[in-house]
């Protein structure tokens, strides 16, 4: 039989939940389904949930998110993340997850998005998918501490819990500016970031250091995942990030964090930290509004999705700058 896909169906959000919960144990409840999944980031629009079923028989779900994306050459599009997909143990190997990547490159182009992007490791069976669908590959790097492995000379370092909202609001310029010539999501208000990188259904924290430097930490069971980060400088970057391995090590904790920076994950791997390789994918939803975006003169046929990776192509997007809270 053939695959039906069902978009945005009456009733389906408690089915997909029970599902999400089922591939990965723990995903989350309601408060976490309805922060991913019913919440929008203006201007772009609520996210597109849809599963695939056969003859009835419910096999995969996925949805796709938008985003605002800030190019180098300080365009702007739209992009759509392929976010929360599951395919159910008995549906593996029927190519759900292959018809999942085709439904939300078209999904993506409906809502105006240019690129369909996701975030996959290295050994994630998606990742292989995504590869064999032609899709351009960005690398990232998924680094954890362990409480063991932290230097513990480096606890001097003070830190502070930091409740002052205006402080924050006034950094988080600074934190955007950072990102200029590179592609970025972008923010429309610091209501609109603090919406992402704070107020989450997990527990978060603001720390700072003496030298005003930030971070932005999440609880998670035994892990404190870094969702935004900014050094007044990149050596005091690197002594937050020292601090803050050394803070959670002394609380028995775990330190996490996301970076496609490849400087950054070069000093967190010497200063002894676990690496898993990962990718962010890019895949060509609409030509038009990419080659506008790109200002580059090209027809149709002649873009394929590997060269928004290649640095020798006028197609290049160049390099990205996203942090573990951007990605949920």
């Amino acid at each position: 039989m053939a695959l039906q896909v069902e978009i945005n169906s009456e009733g389906m959000d408690e089915e997909y939940l029970r599902c999400l919960n089922t591939c990965f144990p723990n995903w989350g409840g309601e408060a976490v389904f309805d922060w991913v999944f019913r919440r929008a980031l203006p201007p772009d629009p609520l996210p597109d949930r849809f599963v695939l079923r056969e003859g009835g028989q419910l096999l995969a779900g996925s949805t796709v998110t938008y985003r605002t994306v800030s190019l180098p050459n300080n365009s702007t599009i739209r992009v759509g993340i392929m976010t929360g997909s599951w395919t159910l143990a008995a549906a593996r190997g029927r190519g759900c997850f292959s018809r999942v990547i085709e439904e939300s490159v078209r999904i993506t182009q409906e809502r105006e998005g240019a690129l369909l992007l996701a975030f996959v490791t290295h050994d994630n069976p998606s990742c292989r998918q995504l590869q064999r669908a032609g899709a351009a590959l960005f690398p990232t790097s998924y680094l954890i501490a362990d409480p063991e492995t932290a230097p513990k000379e480096n606890s001097a370092e003070k830190l502070l819990a930091d409740t002052d909202g205006e402080q924050l609001k006034a950094d988080v310029q600074y934190w955007a500016a950072g990102r200029k010539g590179q592609c970025s999501f972008k923010y429309s208000s610091f209501e609109a970031w603090s919406g992402q990188f704070v107020v989450r259904p997990w527990e978060t924290i603001v720390i700072r250091d003496g030298a005003g430097s930030f971070a932005v930490l999440e609880k998670h069971a035994e892990t404190d995942r870094i969702n935004a980060l900014w050094g007044t400088s990149k050596e005091r970057e690197r002594a937050l990030l020292n601090s803050l391995r050394t803070r959670a090590s002394i609380e028995g904790r775990k330190l996490f964090s996301f970076s496609m920076d490849e400087k950054f994950a070069a000093f967190w791997r010497e200063a002894g930290l676990a690496e898993k390789p990962g990718f962010l994918t890019a895949i060509i939803a609409d030509t038009r509004r990419l080659s506008d975006a790109l200002r580059v003169a090209t027809s149709e046929m002649s873009i394929q999705n590997q060269l928004l990776a290649d640095r020798s192509c006028p197609l290049y997007l160049g390099s990205w700058s996203l942090q573990s809270g951007d990605r949920m």
